[in-house]
């Protein structure tokens, strides 16, 4: 199996665009989140959302969503470190490149304005037996 760990940290919460080192290719590929840190603006919700541009939807609220993984804190500052790392498959077997962005669980609308988010991403290729 071939894996890949990607460090990025940004600052705000939009979308957080992240150009891999090299194309990732010729496989089926798994991604997880491993580690994540931030500071919410707002500590209104407890339960933020990870979505990723790559993974295949599941489902929320009987909507199909690409969320990578959920965070739980009541705090206003959030290091987590997962384990298990939970994968969810990637759609293409060729990618260069990954977005995330983080969304209050409550689909709250509430900004995250003057946060820098560090997260640790771990990207896995499925044996093919």
């Amino acid at each position: 199996m071939e894996d890949f760990h990607i460090y990025t940290s940004s600052t705000g919460l939009e979308q957080i665009n992240i150009k891999l080192p090299h194309e990732i290719k010729n496989g089926k590929w798994q991604i997880g989140l491993s580690e994540i840190s931030y500071y919410k603006f707002k500590s209104l919700f407890p339960t933020i959302d990870v979505y990723c541009d790559i993974i295949e939807p599941n489902i929320k609220n009987g909507i199909s969503l690409q969320i990578l993984r959920r965070v739980y804190s009541e705090k206003g500052e959030v290091t987590v470190r997962f384990n298990p790392i939970f994968y969810c498959n990637v759609l293409r077997d060729t990618f260069d490149s990954v977005s995330l962005y983080l969304k209050p669980a409550s689909d709250d609308i509430s900004s995250f304005e003057s946060t820098t988010v560090n997260c640790s991403l771990h990207i896995r290729r499925l044996n093919n037996d």
